[in-house]
């Protein structure tokens, strides 16, 4: 926790000007609430008897140092038949014995304008019925805090309270004054805090929905054919809501460049290369401006097709068939593939790493249906593209293409993912009288299996709280988030999700929902689809951190770095 200091605002000690600025406020103030109106006359009543019973200042301190939630705060409803010894002025003024409880106390100090027809005991015992969560905190300073000899101000949560918004809080002070207390810098002596609790007795409870295959898998699939001494090309998107613009790229075998061909909106989804040359190979792919579905909501992206290649004028050969790359013992890379059903051409390999692009790495026999590739560069994607070639005619065929995250971790074992520290902004996520952060981790792995259905399993969730005092950063933690086995080729590259709330105050639950980000091989890189949700039981002030994409071959010492509130996860294996 970052430590400033605590700024008291304005004490209208002078009658005339307190009159003056109260004159300003009346104009510009809305009706206090309910809530409002009562959480201030109980804070009143506890102020007053903290300024005169040293008695009760001492079970204040008493109670919140028993941390029985983990921060410095207990429930008022905890402490009504507690028995303090009063001052000599208190039982003077009151004519009450020696011992009182903590509930005749406060009755006594309550403000009789906000009592009516009830009794200040009937008045006190409404308020904490009809608000049990009521609580009353210390949450900075409370280990300094000595109470034979220091009277804190009093501040007062009130019901549209919204950090970092509300930049102060209503207080009133030592010597019984109104005042506003700075709620963004924590103050530099301890402050009594009445408001609600924060926390929940249960955990949020979660569950999530099973995902299934080919829910929002968009994509642009890109045909072929050479007729009429010209070369037709149809592209057809999948799974898109809306085709805003088409452009057309094409090379030939002499160059790896792709030039812009034309662009537009053709008419039935068609375009014709009249501009060819006999015994020419093309390649062609479309890149399309689309709107694509996203669950409830949509996103504007570019998707790319397939690349055709064709040769005019000459035998075409088959593509080879059911190509696939997978790291063996983070060494090499093995790729297997199956040949067509009309098979007499030898088979080109070409591969593009992030410094080498398209090359020619292997000339095989027809025969051949695997290559191994060796040595690999950990953490490097590898792309391999396995074509049939005509030699009489110089032709390849349709291309196949695949790819490979070479890992720092070995595939053939169990590899851990352990969370070693964790780092966060303070100043982003709670005031100072909220107590402490506590963030609810998540761990979510996808498998794959051999049906083609995507299974969502929890491989851990657990909360952790910062200690008393942090400054957003967690001491050393020992703590797996995964264990990242897996069972066959197709569960290779997968991705696990952390997913990360922080868990705050509130009186009231509501549903926050989370795509399930599910980690499948596409045609380039690891597709993230939405394919489910999870949906997490939260208070109404819970912060949602974001979720963050651990993938399979990245670095196991590694810092997770989430969309808000500085939130940093420090990892290794």
């Amino acid at each position: 926790m970052k430590t400033h200091n605590l700024t008291y605002l304005i004490i209208l000690s002078f009658s005339l000007l307190c009159s003056c600025l109260q004159e300003v406020q009346i104009e510009s103030e809305e009706p206090e609430s309910n809530y409002d109106i009562k959480i201030m006359s109980l804070a009143k009543a506890v102020n007053a008897a903290v300024r005169e019973n040293t008695d009760y200042r001492c079970l204040i301190k008493e109670e919140v140092s028993k941390l029985v939630d983990g921060d410095y705060d207990y429930l008022f409803s905890t402490s009504m038949n507690h028995i303090v010894v009063p001052s000599e002025e208190f039982i003077t003024r009151s004519r009450c014995g020696e011992d009182v409880t903590v509930r005749e106390l406060l009755s006594y100090y309550l403000d009789p304008s906000v009592l009516h027809t009830k009794s200040s005991l009937e008045y006190l015992d409404e308020i904490l019925s009809e608000y049990p969560e009521m609580q009353i905190s210390v949450p900075v300073h409370a280990d300094e805090w000595n109470p034979e000899t220091y009277i804190p101000a009093v501040a007062v949560i009130p019901e549209n309270c919204e950090y970092p918004v509300t930049k102060t809080l209503p207080g009133i002070d030592a010597d019984g004054n109104e005042i506003e207390i700075d709620a963004i810098n924590e103050p530099d002596e301890p402050v009594i805090v009445v408001g609600l609790s924060e926390r929940l007795s249960e955990p949020p409870s979660i569950s999530f929905a099973r995902p299934y295959p080919g829910q929002n898998q968009s994509s642009v699939e890109l045909t072929g054919a050479y007729f009429n001494n010209a070369v037709r090309l149809v592209y057809t998107p999948n799974n898109v809501t809306t085709v805003h613009s088409v452009k057309l790229y094409r090379t030939n075998a002499n160059s790896s460049v792709y030039n812009l061909l034309t662009s537009g909106l053709p008419f039935g989804n068609q375009f014709v290369d009249w501009d060819v040359e006999e015994l020419q190979e093309y390649s062609y792919y479309v890149e399309a401006d689309c709107t694509i579905p996203q669950g409830l909501l949509s996103r504007r992206d570019t998707l790319v097709s397939n690349v055709v290649t064709l040769v005019i004028n000459g035998q075409i050969p088959q593509p080879v068939l059911n190509l696939k790359a997978v790291n063996e013992y983070s060494t090499k890379n093995f790729i297997t593939w199956d040949n067509p059903s009309v098979n007499k051409y030898p088979t080109h390999i070409t591969r593009t790493t992030p410094t080498i692009t398209d090359s020619l790495i292997a000339t095989l026999d027809p025969t051949a249906t695997y290559f191994f590739d060796e040595p690999v560069v950990k953490g490097e994607k590898w792309t391999y593209i396995v074509k049939k070639y005509n030699p009489y005619t110089g032709g390849y065929s349709s291309h196949s293409s695949t790819y490979v995250r070479n890992p720092y971790r070995n595939p053939s074992g169990v590899s851990k993912v352990m969370l070693r520290k964790i780092e966060l902004d303070r100043s982003q996520i709670d005031g100072w009288f909220e107590g402490r952060p506590e963030l609810y981790i998540t761990a979510y792995g996808h498998l794959k299996t051999s049906s083609g259905d995507i299974i969502v399993d929890t491989l851990s969730h657990f909360s952790y709280r910062f200690p008393a005092g942090s400054n957003g950063e967690s001491p050393a933690i020992e703590s797996t988030l995964a264990d990242w086995s897996f069972f066959d080729d197709d569960l290779y590259y997968p991705v696990i999700n952390i997913h990360a709330v922080e868990y705050d105050r509130g009186t009231s639950d509501m549903d926050l929902s989370v795509d399930a980000k599910i980690g499948v091989k596409l045609s380039d890189d690891i597709g993230l689809q939405a394919n489910g949700r999870f949906n997490f039981h939260l208070s109404n002030n819970g912060q949602d951190c974001g979720i963050v994409y651990l993938r399979y071959y990245q670095d196991p010492n590694s810092i997770l770095i989430f969309p808000a509130y500085g939130l940093k996860f420090y990892l290794s294996e």
